[in-house]
């Protein structure tokens, strides 16, 4: 098998100079870099593209990630002082869906046994669900969520 010459070529940033060393674990170049550094890498690891540069281009990344995630985590901030104990009041949706059956938010329809209905009141809050079945109106369950409302959804200060 031939082995190939990369003296000159370019391969992403980095530039082959010269062969400096060719055993078992393979043929290293001496390479420099588009940052002006001087480096020895695996052909290999040339030719794939698994080694871009010198380390400069991960640097880089780093830096511009960090750049992105530090907004990123200031969006973040701002959201969270929008929050009353931990909850985020403005996001509670009052919104009925348009599968809603029983025409209130928070109240759900289901049969017994014997084929009567009746209703359910729920809320779910921080993560913690709270309800009450048994109503016989869904005026009554409806009526019970603002309770659930009024005693566990903080108040916006």
């Amino acid at each position: 098998m031939r082995k190939l010459d990369l003296t000159g070529k370019t391969f992403n940033r980095l530039t082959v100079i010269k062969e400096v060393s060719n055993s078992k674990k393979g043929t290293y170049w001496l390479c420099h870099c588009s940052c002006g550094k001087f480096v020895e890498i695996k052909g290999t690891a040339i030719k794939s593209g698994t080694t871009k540069s010198c380390g400069c281009l991960a640097l880089e990344i780093a830096q511009n990630l960090a750049k992105e995630t530090e907004a990123a985590e200031n969006a973040h901030d701002g959201y969270n002082q929008k929050r009353v104990d931990g909850i985020a009041t403005f996001l509670i949706n009052d919104k009925i869906q348009k599968n809603n059956k029983t025409g209130y938010k928070g109240v759900l329809q289901y049969r017994l046994a014997d084929g009567s209905i009746r209703y359910q009141s729920y809320l779910t809050v921080g993560g913690k669900n709270y309800s009450k079945k048994g109503f016989n109106a869904p005026e009554e369950a409806y009526n019970y969520r603002l309770k659930l409302v009024e005693k566990y959804v903080p108040k916006e200060r």
